[in-house]
Parts: C-alpha cells; sequence; structure tokens
C-alpha cells in the first residue's frame, strides 16, 4: 500500500516537473513509516494525507489544465468583531497585513480556495485564527518550509488576509507563522508576540506597549517603532533594520543575522553593551536607557539622533 501511494506521487510531481521530486519521496515514505511504527494504521495514515494528486496541488498549485478551476474557487471572505482584547493567530503561509481601522471593530479579510482556509472563532474578548491546511500536511508543512524556502510562494500558493485593528488599541497580538510575511502598518496596541521561521516583517509608523520577536530566516524591517516597555528580539540568520526606534530597553540577540539600529534618542542617556563572541564593547550612559546586543557572527552597527 505505501509503495502504491508513492508512485501514484511520484507520477503527479512528474507532472509538474518537481526538481525536488526525490526530496519529497523521501520526506513522505519515511513520514508515513514513523507514524506506522508509532501505532498507526497504515490506512488511516493515508487517508489523512488524501490522493496522491491533491496533496500535490496542495503544495504546488494547480498543474496547467487544473489552473482555471482553481481560479474559479477562489473566495474573498470577510469578518467582524467588536470588543476584541486579544487575537491569536496560527499561520503557515498566508500573507499578513494589519492596519488600523477608524471603527470599535476588528476585521478579517482573506482569500481561500479547497485547499487552504482561516478558521476563526471569537469567544470573550479573544479572537482566534487558524489556519487550516490539506489535512495531515501540517507537521509536513513545517519541515518542508526549511529545505525550500526560497521558493516557498511557489509551494505554498498565495494566500493574503488583512486584519483592522481600531485606532489607539490596546489589544494584545500573538503570532506563530512559518512562511507568511508580516506587514504592520500605523498599528498600536498592547502587547505584541512573535515567532516566525521564514516570513519577512515590516513595522510602519507603530506603537506597541511591548514587544516580543522571533525569528529564524525572515528579515524584519522597521520604519519608526515606539515601544513603552521593552523592545526584545531573538534571531538566528535573519536581519534587523530599525530605523526611528524609540525604546528606553532595547535587547537584541542574534546568531548570524545582521543588526542595523537608529535609535530616536541622545546616546549619552544609554548603557551600551555590543557582545561578539570573545569581544565587547560597552558604554556607560547617564540616563535609564539600556542598548544590550549579543551575536555570534552577525555585523552590527548602531546610532542614535542625538
Amino acid at each position: 500500500m505505501l509503495n502504491e501511494y508513492l508512485n501514484k506521487l511520484e507520477y503527479e510531481l512528474d507532472k509538474r516537473n518537481i526538481e525536488e521530486k526525490n526530496d519529497i519521496l523521501q520526506y513522505f515514505e519515511e513520514m508515513i513509516t514513523d507514524r506506522v511504527e508509532s501505532g498507526e494504521k497504515i490506512e488511516d495514515v493515508i487517508a489523512s494525507l488524501g490522493d496522491a494528486s491533491s496533496l500535490v496541488t496542495s503544495l504546488f498549485g494547480p498543474s496547467d489544465h487544473e489552473e482555471t478551476k482553481t481560479e474559479n474557487t477562489t473566495n474573498r471572505k470577510f469578518e467582524e468583531f467588536y470588543d476584541v482584547r486579544e487575537i491569536k493567530i496560527d499561520n503557515v503561509s498566508y500573507d499578513i497585513s494589519f492596519t488600523k481601522a477608524s471603527g470599535r471593530t476588528v476585521s478579517v479579510e482573506y482569500n481561500d480556495d479547497e485547499y487552504n482556509t482561516l478558521k476563526i472563532r471569537y469567544e470573550h474578548g479573544k479572537l482566534k485564527i487558524e489556519q487550516e491546511c490539506f489535512k495531515g500536511l501540517d507537521r509536513f508543512f513545517n519541515a518542508f518550509s526549511k529545505l525550500f524556502s526560497n521558493d516557498r510562494k511557489e509551494i505554498f500558493g498565495n494566500y493574503k488576509a488583512v486584519i483592522t485593528i481600531p485606532e489607539n488599541s490596546e489589544l494584545d497580538l500573538n503570532v506563530e507563522t512559518v512562511n507568511g510575511d508580516l506587514e504592520f502598518e500605523e498599528i498600536q496596541a498592547g502587547r505584541l508576540r512573535i515567532n516566525g521561521v521564514n516570513g519577512d516583517m515590516s513595522f510602519d509608523h507603530c506603537a506597541f506597549e511591548r514587544n516580543e520577536i522571533d525569528s529564524v530566516n525572515g528579515d524584519i524591517e522597521i520604519r519608526d517603532m515606539s515601544i513603552l516597555d521593552r523592545f526584545k528580539t531573538d534571531l538566528v540568520s535573519a536581519d534587523l533594520k530599525a530605523d526611528m526606534l524609540r525604546c528606553e530597553e532595547i535587547r537584541i540577540e542574534s546568531v548570524s543575522g545582521d543588526v542595523d539600529l537608529l535609535i530616536d534618542g541622545q546616546a549619552d542617556q544609554y548603557d551600551v553593551k555590543i557582545s561578539k563572541v570573545l569581544k565587547e564593547q560597552s558604554y556607560r550612559g547617564r540616563g535609564k536607557g539600556k542598548l544590550r546586543v549579543e551575536t555570534v557572527s552577525g555585523d552590527i552597527q548602531y546610532s542614535f539622533t542625538r
């Protein structure tokens, strides 16, 4: 049964001339074998993946003869919610834009199709948004994205969502994302927490009470951001470029990503400590400001407006 499924999968990959065919086949063979060894029935495992044609279409989009059909089944949806105090997002491949709204409601506008959609639930002021992928693919998306992150748009398709947030909002944002880009424009909110893998992030004229941003490969670009409490970022190979960052306490940890900061403040009001392997640069200021940057191999540049 396993060989039969893999043969059908290989046939579907060949139809699309997928260069990574052998890696994909090996992944699914190991994944199915592991789940069977863990106690699942092979029929149930294969059923959870769906037929080979649908599986490949969900990953790489339709083949030429399926293109028209898929375009016709793509929908645009809109939902609106009142009195939202917290938004929790679990995302795989949607590009998400956050924009401000003049009203008091939070709205979510997105496209979907038969392979991917957003499941949205609201209860007691908490809005949860979760991407639903084709059944049984959640673990595969996470592993596969790391292998071929440069071609992620071709792999995952083009799914977009726009979330509007009321002006001067104090709601908390918690985002988990694998491949989707995140864009924040003129957003004011409470606590911001992002855990990202490959998607890039951009912030334009934003303000938060506190933030924590983790990124593995996705670059971060900031164009004017104010943080009331603390700006904290953990990076692996992602680059961070911040232009006009306002915050009294800035903490950045990086493995190999480059950091370029322009801090809107007076230099002698900050205690500065820059650590790179066995090298350390420090400067003690007169004020309450703190700048801490630690890296293994990334390049660090920083300056102040005054």
